[in-house]
């Protein structure tokens, strides 16, 4: 996983923060777009449900990474607020553009699952969230 994500990030507080979960989730979306913020809501509360009563210092069942397309730092800072999930920093913008074009990016919003090893499950996360919620974990840690 680390090949295709690096190993730090950033947290909405600014506090830098390392990966412990099952499952990734890389979401890909930006503030000018409204689908991703009809989208954002159910994301917060998918990640929420999933990680339930799961203390904060243990593994998580799924990590949310959010990677931005926004046009400006402003936008970023203005839309990362409500997520309690890690994000690739603004400033990381080669980062950002090689993990896009690695998961095949195309259009936002997009979620990629990704295993712990690395291999990538399916490009189609949003859709799996919107028809299954939290169920479509079950799917993610069963896959091969």
């Amino acid at each position: 996983m680390e090949a295709i994500l690096g190993d730090t990030f950033m947290l909405n507080t600014g506090e830098e923060r390392t990966i412990n979960a099952k499952i990734v989730a890389v979401y890909f979306g930006a503030k000018w777009c409204q689908p991703c913020l009809n989208f954002n809501t159910r994301l917060v509360d998918f990640y929420h449900a999933v990680n339930e009563d799961i203390p904060s210092d243990e593994e998580k069942n799924v990590e949310i990474v959010f990677c931005s397309s926004d046009q400006n730092e402003e936008q970023f800072h203005d839309f990362m607020q409500d997520m309690p999930w890690c994000t690739i920093p603004f400033s990381e913008k080669e980062r950002m553009n090689r993990i896009k074009q690695q998961c095949g990016v195309v259009g936002i919003p997009m979620v990629v699952i990704i295993k712990r090893n690395g291999t990538i499950l399916t490009k189609g996360g949003r859709a799996d969230i919107l028809k299954e919620g939290p169920n479509s974990l079950k799917k993610w840690l069963e896959a091969p």
